[in-house]
């Protein structure tokens, strides 16, 4: 049997596609560019297995997806994943046409205006109700504005979703999410998604028929995370934010976000942008090193041979060893710039790699450096509520991380330098 298939094509001029498949057999269907014609025939054959529907149309070419097609009941289906441009939004139609009752994953992927993505809310809504489906992951990675009534309407009927990818919401919608703790009398409102554990909130530009700034409402923000991960509720884990002008304020709340005596550390705050700044440079001679651009590579020997730079080196690692981290009383701003990752990197980098290593021992210095604050580290990363992480500095990606249990130490200090947050 034929379970699971990937069609790829490209339009050609003059000429029909014709794909011929044993639709009733297919579990897994994905479609990149291709005629909507396959499209048409898989939905009119009703393939009763199939489970995952994953269509990228980002071609233009091909005909229109017919709206005359019936509605379709997809019994198994549980994951929908769609794709579109300006010119191939036809491909939403789908949402109008599809019955999908055991779907819990939908993720809608575009690359359009506000405009052209305003009905898509409606659509989903439209199509959850249809269904009386249980959703668990929702995305919507388009320029939607969440201020629509559809959008909370979807939510009121997916009171499963764990995983929610929007684009931004303001204060009022953060303030929708909050849910009634124990604290305080029932205020009546429904309280969406309770069970949510992953936040992603996404800023492509300003509605021109409804302008927002653009920043993150941190007040807001801190009312819905502490109403999810108090009160007998943890689930919320995370909650990220991407392309934000004010993300870069993330590094100063820690003090105002967790319960215990911190201090703001604006000395260690500045001197971490710095040091991070000092650790990419030496971690970059990684990549320059094979590197299959001349210039990097010209980059590469140039600095090998480059004495003066090997003293500047030295100077930005003495840097680093003169800081005594006994003297501060919240390290977390280092494990936010990812600077014990770094020193970690460094220090494994390979023999030869860093300019002037042969003779300043750059890599062992900068493992003594790390073994040197890892208790500090440790000791406020596992007394910390939440903690605030940088993911990608150049796309302003930012994860608050609400209350991480730890195993144990190591558990912990893995976290903090093995798992790269420059690699999610």
């Amino acid at each position: 049997m034929l379970r699971n298939v990937e069609v790829f094509t490209t339009p050609f001029t003059g000429a029909t596609l014709t794909v011929v498949l044993p639709f009733s057999q297919l579990e897994n269907f994905k479609l990149i560019s291709g005629p909507d014609t396959c499209c048409e025939d898989l939905l009119t054959s009703r393939p009763p297995h199939l489970r995952l529907l994953d269509i990228a149309s980002s071609t233009a070419g091909y005909p229109s997806l017919s709206k005359s097609l019936p509605v379709s009941l997809f019994p198994n289906l549980n994951h929908l994943k769609l794709f579109a441009t300006e010119q191939t939004l036809s491909i939403f139609h789908i949402l109008d046409i599809l019955v999908l009752p055991a779907l819990s994953t939908l993720q809608i992927n575009g690359q359009f205006g506000f405009d052209s993505a305003r009905p898509l809310f409606g659509k989903i809504l439209l199509l959850i109700q249809r269904s009386g489906c249980s959703m668990m992951n929702l995305t919507v990675s388009a320029p939607l504005d969440t201020q629509q009534e559809e959008f909370y309407e979807t939510l009121k009927l997916s009171p499963g979703i764990q995983h929610l990818e929007v684009p931004h919401i303001g204060a009022q919608g953060l303030r929708e999410l909050v849910l009634d703790t124990g604290d305080v009398p029932p205020s009546g409102r429904h309280q969406l998604i309770p069970n949510l554990r992953v936040l992603k909130l996404c800023w492509y530009g300003s509605d021109p028929s409804n302008p927002t700034t653009g920043e993150i409402e941190f007040t807001a923000l801190r009312e819905m995370v502490v109403s999810r991960t108090t009160g007998g509720r943890m689930s919320l884990k995370q909650v990220h934010f991407a392309g934000y002008h004010n993300s870069n304020q993330n590094p100063q709340l820690d003090a105002q976000w967790n319960p215990t005596a911190m201090n703001p550390e604006v000395t260690l705050a500045a001197l971490a942008w710095s040091f991070e700044k000092s650790l990419i440079h030496f971690y970059e001679y990684h990549f320059w090193r094979y590197s299959d651009d001349p210039f990097e590579r010209f980059e590469y020997e140039h600095d090998r041979a480059d004495a003066n730079l090997h003293e500047k080196l030295d100077q930005e690692m003495r840097n680093l060893e003169n800081v005594d981290l006994s003297d501060h009383a919240d390290t977390l701003v280092l494990a936010r710039r990812n600077i014990p990752y770094l020193l970690h990197k460094v220090s494994q980098m390979g023999e030869g790699t860093v300019p002037g290593d042969d003779r300043f021992a750059f890599r062992v210095r900068a493992g003594e450096v790390c073994r040197k604050w890892k208790p500090f580290i440790l000791r406020d990363a596992r007394a910390a509520w939440y903690i605030w992480r940088c993911v990608n500095v150049k796309i302003r990606h930012f994860v608050l991380l609400c209350r991480p249990v730890y195993e144990d130490e190591e558990d912990t200090w893995k976290d903090i330098t093995i798992v790269s947050y420059y690699d999610l």
